[in-house]
């Protein structure tokens, strides 16, 4: 367990602090927690606020989050361990591994009742799993009707019901968004992902996780559930108020949280809980070529693969704005394109935050995190409140972050 003793040799005027300190004050999130790494050492940590209100507890360094999405990137590294391995090609259809995803349609209109669909243009690679860009959906954030259509079939993304191959079934089952290729949309295709590291691995993702990125790395307070030993440290998740005037309610009680439990769908898409020190030992890995304190999950090459943009068109760099995204999650993608995992920066000055090739990602429930090696710099900012667009934290996040650093 770590200390939490609050750090700052980052924050000259105490500016940061303070910004990080407004969301709790004025009761838009319960708690809220940042940390910085650069040049070999944590330069700040701070915590505001609480992990759970009701029960009045203090949000610390050692809080067990959940990081929904930002479990992407573990399961993009699992997956390009196992192409290390030469066990698949990036450009290999998912269907030589998965054979219920071929032959796929593409919804081309219609209704619910009456869907019109068109063949696929061509069959979904695995690199367009990794980059978003397999023509998958996710139903949490698509107001198609299509996304009407999953929803009504239980997929939610990592809280879908059912055993990860049953969701992996359905999905395969249902009609892309759009062609292979043709746009970037944010998806199920890392709970696919996930699904094809257990069957191309032979073991469980969790079980993979576990042995080959979180024992090696010394993450032993993440997983795909919260244990018993963890969960005074679990925090509470929450939403918007209700009509009675509270500015923020409970959606997910530590008590009765699903988190509790070892879960029927192991989600590469989002179902991994975390610590602040344990997510900073993946990130400085990834900082570090893909090595950390003698374990090396990947080679440098690799880690360079990942790290550079793949929405490519016509030889050029697309970015996520460009490829039809607009403003997902209400945030501006502009000089920012697509690796094999995460969001990578290919335009700073476009971008307007963090150097050439700056990577990283964010979760549902107010996280976010990303690795600039232009500055040796991990930055990571750790709330738990859905919906993640509610505000413009992460936007004025990343911008407070530069700010404090010059």
């Amino acid at each position: 367990m770590v200390m939490n003793s609050r750090v700052n040799r980052f924050d000259a005027d105490g500016r940061f602090d303070q910004f990080l300190a407004d969301y709790c004050d004025n009761g838009k999130l319960a708690g809220l927690s940042a940390l910085i790494w650069q040049d070999g050492e944590v330069v700040y940590f701070g915590a505001h606020g609480f992990a759970n209100l009701e029960t009045q507890t203090p949000m610390n360094r050692d809080a067990v989050l959940r990081i929904y999405s930002m479990t992407k990137p573990v399961a993009s590294v699992a997956a390009m361990m196992l192409w290390e391995e030469a066990k698949f090609d990036l450009d290999d259809p998912l269907e030589k591994f998965l054979p219920e995803f071929a032959n796929m349609e593409v919804c081309s209109g219609g209704t619910a009742d009456n869907l019109e669909t068109t063949p696929a243009n061509s069959a979904i690679t695995i690199r367009q799993l990794l980059t978003h860009t397999s023509g998958m959906i996710h139903p949490g954030s698509d107001t198609s009707v299509l996304g009407d259509i999953l929803r009504a079939q239980g997929l939610a993304g990592s809280r879908s019901k059912g055993t990860t191959a049953e969701i992996v079934a359905k999905l395969a089952s249902l009609p892309l968004g759009f062609h292979p290729g043709e746009q970037w949309r944010y998806s199920m295709a890392t709970d696919v992902l996930g699904h094809l590291i257990s069957v191309l691995s032979g073991v469980s993702l969790d079980d993979f996780c576990k042995t080959r990125i979180f024992e090696p790395l010394g993450m032993a307070e993440t997983g795909f559930h919260v244990p018993e030993a963890l969960l005074p440290r679990f925090t509470a998740n929450y939403g918007p108020g209700d009509a009675a005037g509270h500015p923020i309610k409970c959606i997910d009680d530590p008590a009765t949280s699903l988190y509790r439990n070892p879960p029927p769908h192991l989600s590469g898409g989002g179902g991994l809980a975390s610590t602040a020190d344990d997510y900073l030992r993946f990130a400085r890995m990834l900082l570090n070529d893909g090595e950390l304190d003698g374990a090396r999950l990947l080679k440098s090459d690799t880690v360079a693969l990942m790290t550079q943009n793949h929405l490519i068109r016509d030889g050029q760099d697309q970015d996520i704005a460009d490829m039809g995204a607009g403003s997902f999650n209400n945030s501006r993608w502009d000089g920012i394109g697509f690796g094999l995992g995460f969001s990578v920066v290919f335009d700073p000055a476009r971008s307007e935050y963090g150097g050439m090739g700056t990577h990283g990602w964010t979760g549902a429930a107010s996280t976010m995190f990303w690795i600039d090696p232009t500055k040796d710099l991990i930055a990571m900012q750790l709330a738990q409140f859905m919906p993640s667009g509610a505000y413009p934290l992460r936007a004025e996040f990343r911008k407070a972050v530069y700010e404090a650093l010059t």
